[in-house]
Parts: C-alpha cells; sequence; structure tokens
C-alpha cells in the first residue's frame, strides 16, 4: 500500500485521484486547510511528513481529527497492523 490509508472510495479509485497531486505526479497542490482537497491526499502528505520523534499514536489520532469532514465523529481508531494494535479515542469526552 503506497497509503497506508482507507477512506470510502475504492483504495484504486483513491489512487488514481491522488496521481493528480503534486509529489504523487500530478500538478494539483495537497493543501490541508482545503476542504476540495481529498481527505486520502492529505493523509498521505501526512503521513509522509511525520517526525519520528513524534509518538506515532497520538500523531495518528492528530491525522484523523484533522480530517474531520462535516459532524465530529464518536470514536476515532487506528489500527497498527504490524503489532496487531488497535487504538481507540471517544472524542465526546
Amino acid at each position: 500500500m503506497p497509503v497506508p490509508a482507507l477512506f470510502n472510495e475504492s483504495y484504486d479509485r483513491e489512487l488514481e485521484l491522488f496521481r493528480y497531486f503534486e509529489g504523487f505526479g500530478g500538478s494539483y497542490p495537497v493543501e490541508l486547510d482545503n476542504m476540495n482537497t481529498p481527505r486520502f491526499a492529505k493523509t498521505a502528505v501526512m503521513l509522509r511528513d511525520f517526525n519520528p520523534n513524534v509518538e506515532p499514536v497520538e500523531y495518528g489520532f492528530s491525522i484523523l481529527n484533522s480530517l474531520t469532514v462535516a459532524e465530529t465523529p464518536k470514536w476515532s481508531v487506528l489500527v497498527d497492523y504490524p503489532s496487531q494494535m488497535v487504538y481507540s479515542k471517544n472524542i465526546e469526552q
């Protein structure tokens, strides 16, 4: 998986659209604060720019928080497949 993230579209479709963005084959800038930039592209940039000095689980939750589109979800879930760990966070607290 070039980008270890899943959204509502099929993964192949996300990759197809992703190739239009700067740094990934295209010319459109990935604007993290632009609601029209696909969440998949934003996630790819945030994962690419990950600072290894930052705690990874909290960074993952910060990515999820920045991708909220309409209403705030009740839960956020991160899955770390290599270590077989699942992390969840109740957002309503």
